[in-house]
Parts: structure tokens; C-alpha cells; sequence
């Protein structure tokens, strides 16, 4: 007789939800650091428009190119402002996957321990019928020695 632990399903499908949380986190960081990569380059883009827009002020400057490179500035301080908040949001999902795959773990420990513990007592009682038929065996034969000495 085999073990066939009675949980398996639930075992199987605790599994499956933790790889499934695991995967969930993978590609939220993903999105997090491509989100962390583009707000990086609006801000060295804007520190570029600010630099180029000061140079042009010391040379002097025409009042449409000064608008442009104004409109230029404030339309790449918007960009940033909402890269950001995509960025915020991005982190706030990252730690809430982080929370949903620790407690997902958390589930399939517990159980893989069940699982243990039915082993456990499986084994257990694999042993004490071997020690039983052992025993028995032992009786039996004690007791032929014995009726073979009298």
C-alpha cells in the first residue's frame, strides 16, 4: 500500500496559485523598472531643455523661440509629474504582489506540512505492522524451538 496524501489537490493547486503570484510579481517589476527607466530619461531630458533654454537666454532670444522652448519645458515637467505617479503606482503594486506571494507561500506550507505530517504517521504505521509481523514471526518460531526441545 502506497501513501496517496489525501490533500493533494489542494497541495497541487497551492502550488500553482504561488508559481501564478510568483509570475504576477516578475512582470509587475518588469513594469516598475521599465516605468523607473522612462521617468530617468524625461528628467535628463528636461535637465537638457532647462540647460538649453538658459544658454539661449545668455545669448539673447527671440520671444517665439522663448515660448516654444517654454512650452517645450513645461510639457516634459508634465511628462515627468505623470511618470511619477505611474512609477507610484507601479511600486504600490510591486509590494502588494509581494504581500499576495508571501501569503500564497504562507498556504502552501502550510500544506506541504500536512503532507509531512500524513508521512509521518503513514510511515508510523508502516513500522508497527512490520514490527507486528516481526514479532509474530519471532512467536511462531519460539515457539517451534520449543516444541522441538521437548
Amino acid at each position: 500500500m502506497a501513501f496517496e496524501f489525501r490533500l493533494k489537490t489542494l497541495l497541487r493547486i497551492r502550488k500553482r496559485m504561488e508559481e501564478a503570484a510568483e509570475m504576477k510579481l516578475s512582470a509587475l517589476v518588469l513594469r516598475r523598472d521599465m516605468a523607473r527607466k522612462a521617468l530617468e530619461t524625461e528628467h535628463s531630458r528636461l535637465k537638457e531643455a532647462r540647460n538649453h533654454m538658459e544658454k539661449r537666454m545668455a545669448e539673447g532670444i527671440m520671444s517665439d523661440e522663448f515660448q516654444f522652448r517654454w512650452l517645450q519645458i513645461a510639457h516634459l515637467e508634465e511628462r515627468c509629474k505623470k511618470l511619477a505617479a505611474d512609477l507610484q503606482e507601479a511600486e504600490s503594486q510591486v509590494l502588494q504582489a509581494r504581500d499576495e506571494l508571501a501569503r500564497r507561500h504562507v498556504e502552501r506550507q502550510l500544506a506541504a506540512k500536512l503532507e509531512q505530517r500524513d508521512l509521518r504517521k503513514y510511515l508510523q504505521e508502516v513500522d508497527r505492522k512490520l514490527q507486528k509481523e516481526l514479532d509474530d514471526l519471532a512467536s511462531v518460531r519460539h515457539g517451534r524451538l520449543r516444541s522441538m526441545q521437548t
